[in-house]
């Protein structure tokens, strides 16, 4: 069935089919599991992408922002690379600032970003187990994400300052008398 819907899992199942031994099997199918899952993302966000959007108004002059068309994004997820448009809206005098991404925000994405937030913390999980060369390799035999070594140092980097201010504001309010927030 999946290679009557898509030419590109034609080969991937070929592979599955001519598997040799268990372990290549699940090796296999693994890339065909990947590549629907991005699918199945890609069909989603073109669904929510299409859904109705109330323009909030500008910060800077109050109007109402309006719809400037569709815009593309990329994300490389744990799947691998992930492509959807979605509406992309400012208000009409331009003001700086001005524009917005609904579907982005709703989806809890900063505006640049080329990373998941799922890769970045499996290579983090994985840079705290194995030097960071083979996380960066383990990543892409799990994932298909190519990494380089100092990209997720610098990840690992960012996330331990971020601990450590949360951390410090933890203590300080601690000695204050107030007890810090409970983890989700």
């Amino acid at each position: 069935m999946l290679c009557e819907y898509n030419r590109r899992w034609q080969e991937a199942m070929t592979r599955v089919r001519e598997a040799k031994s268990l372990a290549l099997m699940v090796m296999a199918v693994w890339v065909v599991v990947r590549s629907l899952a991005v699918r199945l993302l890609e069909e989603e966000l073109a669904v929510r992408a299409e859904a109705p959007v109330r323009w909030p108004e500008c910060g800077h002059c109050g109007r109402r922002r309006r719809r400037q068309g569709f815009r593309e994004r990329s994300l490389e997820t744990l799947f691998g690379p992930i492509r959807w448009r979605r509406r992309v809206g400012r208000c009409p005098p331009g003001c700086a600032g001005s524009e917005v991404t609904p579907l982005d925000q709703a989806l809890g994405l900063w505006p640049h970003p080329r990373m998941g937030a799922a890769v970045q913390g499996m290579g983090g999980l994985l840079a705290v187990l194995v030097p960071y060369e083979t996380a960066c390799r383990l990543l892409r035999q799990l994932t298909g994400v190519p990494l380089r070594a100092g990209t997720l140092w610098t990840w690992v980097q960012s996330v331990g300052q971020r601990v450590m201010v949360q951390v410090t504001a933890e203590l300080q309010g601690l000695a204050a008398g107030t007890l810090p927030a409970a983890e989700p």
